[in-house]
């Protein structure tokens, strides 16, 4: 069984290709907001480096993925692995928002939510 460090490393590296290389994920405007540079990237993919839970946070923001993303092994096969793989910049910020939420303020959208559907 894979541990958390080798998902977490094959997980940034689906970042990267994500970004069309290394070059293009750390020459991002949340990469300099987030202090990630490419020879730190680097370190953390050939694994001299481990990815640390804030650091996940940080590469999980550069590639909009939803929190814990990072963590989450993708050993399975999927129809369609892009689409499932991608968030739209709109879905990450509800994520990202939500997961900042206690937990009365999460039932309390989640309420809104469903009565919204039932409306339809």
């Amino acid at each position: 069984m894979r541990g958390i460090k080798e998902i977490r490393v094959d997980n940034l590296n689906t970042l990267i290709d994500e970004a069309g290389g290394r070059k293009e994920f750390t020459d991002t405007q949340e990469a300099t907001e987030q202090g990630i540079a490419y020879g730190f990237v680097g370190q953390l993919v050939n694994m001299s480096r481990g990815i640390g839970d804030s650091t996940a946070t940080k590469l999980e923001i550069i590639g909009r993925k939803p929190k814990y993303w990072l963590d989450q092994s993708r050993n399975f096969v999927h129809e369609d692995q892009a689409e499932y793989n991608a968030v739209s910049p709109d879905r990450f910020e509800w994520i990202n928002a939500y997961g900042n939420l206690n937990q009365a303020e999460r039932e309390n959208i989640l309420t809104t939510i469903r009565l919204m559907l039932k409306s339809k």
